[in-house]
């Protein structure tokens, strides 16, 4: 998840990474009232479970999230969930979860995906509610 950043896809940017230091000062320029907190951006790799998060005023930070030792990385579907009413961004297989990647999500946030080319093939939706059992997996 990342901060609204409006009129950044008009910037014909190559590529971008929200941690990029190059860029971390125009990023900050872009604060409203409506970011609450100091995580601006958070980051979930899906082929080894690791997640980042950071206030674009460093570089970013791991967090070391419960479920980590429950993750496969051989999951092929997963789903996230972004819960602004307790400030958490949790993952989840076939509809169960594993764990909670970040906390002390305030504000507002918007998803932002990106791919890194591989020799497997895979795609990428966005959707509005989950289907989910709220049961930590142990």
């Amino acid at each position: 998840v990342i901060r609204p950043l409006p009129g950044w896809n008009n910037r014909k940017l190559e590529e971008f990474h929200p941690n990029d230091p190059i860029i971390r000062n125009d990023l900050l320029l872009e604060r409203t009232t409506r970011w609450e907190g100091n995580v601006h951006f958070c980051r979930f790799y899906i082929s080894d479970g690791e997640c980042y998060y950071s206030n674009w005023e460093g570089y970013s930070t791991e967090s070391i999230w419960d479920g980590y030792n429950n993750y496969d990385r051989g999951i092929g579907t997963f789903g996230m969930l972004l819960d602004l009413d307790i400030g958490t961004l949790s993952v989840y297989r076939n509809g169960q979860k594993v764990g909670t990647l970040k906390d002390g999500l305030a504000g507002v946030y918007c998803w932002i995906a990106s791919f890194v080319v591989s020799r497997r093939m895979g795609s990428a939706s966005i959707k509005r509610g989950y289907d989910v059992i709220d049961a930590q997996a142990n």
